[in-house]
């Protein structure tokens, strides 16, 4: 008895031991995270935003005034609509009282500008909310081109009335479409077309990558072989002068004039082998000048170049208005210059639709992640309005896009 007596003694002692030691031990261990923000040191303050109240049509950036910016990332600003999650806003530059950001892909008369401890706009760690602020819509699908079959081509005459052609093989079809959204069949095409151009006259000239060119009259929708070049390459686009001669380019093709009574011949200003091609050529005036835009490409890179435009056709010197391909690897596919002389510019590729300030030189995506990839054709009407065929037509998921029209609203006028 007095053997088992001191034994549960001894048991009873080792395990107090073991109590004491285990309750006297203290464990480094770190907070978790969430329980410890990171703190902004000075805590950042908003005293206003530039526009004032809206980004109307035609701003591509929104400025915040303010303090404290220092260390923001895009991972805390965002624009919000109460009670909807919304993408991070994009930092184009910071300092610290001002963030520049690029317009988002936002409608809606009440978004609030916000700075967050966290990257989730819905969180509760905000330490900024400033609003409310309005976005303007800046673009929509028109005409109802939604069997996302490929596009050949888009002109506009000064009523508005938009023309659009078809280039697939299910549907080669050109349409009118009037501003009230009325969509009408005005002619099949023989071949499919690359690119369409409306003359003065009425006529849409439909370039189809070869050396005949076709058209079909606007209003009756009749159609007639217009023109055939005397030489074997493909042209794939066109534009008329303010005195109907109508220059004429294509896939590693010179430049040639068609003249009022239908005689053709070639500039000799781009050799077969100078370029990769010509995809798109348009005609502005500027001082009493009248200049042909020619974008194109060239091993030395993406380029406008321009051409004044003497009497009877004849073309001057070129001049390089830009050159992208430090900017961009997409291929230049259309541009329209605006009335204040910058270019806007479709490129085949994401992040499609650029501006370009011929003045300083400088280049940057417009309406970024707000208008679609693939940027295809561009037209501009008479008043605000960019009409813009975006598509592309790939195997890949991710290099397809949906072919439709979308009208684009520029917040200004396009140049003459």
């Amino acid at each position: 008895m007095r053997v088992h007596r001191y034994l549960m003694i001894l048991i009873l002692f080792l395990i107090a031991s073991i109590v004491t030691i285990i309750t006297s031990c203290e464990y480094d261990v770190a907070e978790p995270l969430w329980e410890n923000p990171f703190v902004f040191s000075p805590s950042p303050t908003v005293s206003s935003m530039e526009p004032p109240n809206e980004a109307v049509p035609g701003v591509n950036n929104i400025v915040i005034h303010g303090e404290g910016f220092d260390g923001l990332t895009n991972e805390n600003v965002f624009f919000e609509i109460p009670y909807t999650t919304t993408p991070n806003a994009e930092i184009v530059e910071l300092t610290s009282t001002s963030i520049t950001i690029r317009r988002p892909n936002l409608a809606t008369d009440s978004a609030y500008f916000k700075i967050n401890k966290f990257s989730d706009s819905t969180s509760a760690g905000f330490v900024v909310r400033y609003g409310p602020y309005k976005i303007d819509p800046v673009t929509e699908q028109y005409g109802s081109f939604l069997e996302n079959l490929d596009l050949g081509g888009i002109a506009v005459d000064n009523a508005q009335n938009i023309y659009v052609a078809y280039a697939n093989s299910v549907n080669s079809n050109v349409y009118k479409v009037t501003p009230s959204g009325d969509k009408t069949l005005l002619q099949t095409t023989t071949r499919l077309p690359a690119s369409i151009t409306l003359g003065s006259d009425g006529w849409i000239y439909l370039f189809s990558t070869n050396r005949l060119i076709e058209r079909i009259h606007s209003e009756t929708g009749e159609k007639e072989e217009w023109h055939r070049l005397t030489t074997s390459r493909q042209i794939k686009t066109g534009a008329f002068d303010a005195d109907g001669y109508l220059y004429v380019s294509g896939f590693k093709t010179d430049l040639f004039v068609i003249r009022p009574d239908s005689a053709s011949n070639a500039t000799n200003l781009y050799p077969t082998t100078g370029v990769d091609s010509i995809f798109s050529l348009k005609v502005y005036g500027e001082a009493n000048i009248q200049y042909l835009y020619v974008a194109g490409g060239s091993p030395a890179g993406h380029f406008i170049w321009r051409h004044p435009i003497d009497t009877g056709g004849t073309l001057g010197p070129q001049e390089v208005v830009t050159n992208l391909g430090s900017f961009t690897s997409n291929v230049i596919r259309d541009f329209a210059l605006s009335s204040d002389g910058k270019i806007f510019i479709a490129t085949d590729g994401p992040n499609s639709f650029l501006i370009n300030n011929p003045a300083d030189g400088s280049s940057d995506y417009f309406y970024k992640n707000i208008v679609p990839p693939y940027a295809k054709f561009m037209c501009w009407g008479s008043e605000n309005y960019l009409y813009m065929i975006n598509g592309n037509t790939n195997v890949d998921a991710d290099l397809a896009e949906t072919w439709t029209v979308y009208k684009v609203d520029m917040g200004t006028t396009g140049a003459n």
